[in-house]
């Protein structure tokens, strides 16, 4: 699977951050405009990270409907032509291809992408 961060952990660490510079003792003006622009930052990116949708993915399920569906290799009739044991072969090949790639946030189906 691949390797997310978790919302809400993210949250917390932001928040604890900016916690954080308001228990800062500011010494300087420029410390504390320092301080303040990074907490302009990290508030913005909380504002930011409240605009991502959190979704579940059955990736078995997207991995299936797209090896059905959305598909399309010229080495599909081939290998249908082929034995049965290089066919399931080519099948399983792609499957883990669209697997990783889904992972890696480079292959989404359009289901995902119409946020369905």
């Amino acid at each position: 699977m691949a390797h997310l961060i978790d919302k809400s952990a993210l949250v917390a660490e932001i928040n604890r951050q900016i916690m954080a510079i308001d228990n800062v003792p500011k010494i300087t003006d420029t410390q504390i405009a320092v301080l303040s622009g990074n907490k302009v930052i990290l508030t913005k990116l909380l504002s930011f990270i409240d605009t991502l949708e959190v979704k579940e993915v059955d990736l078995d399920k997207e991995t299936t409907h797209y090896l059905l569906y959305e598909h399309r290799s010229p080495l599909n009739e081939i290998m249908h032509k082929a034995d049965l044991k290089s066919e399931m072969q080519y099948h399983k090949d792609i499957e883990n291809a669209f697997k990783a790639g889904f992972e890696l946030g480079m292959a989404v189906s359009n289901k995902v992408q119409k946020g369905e």
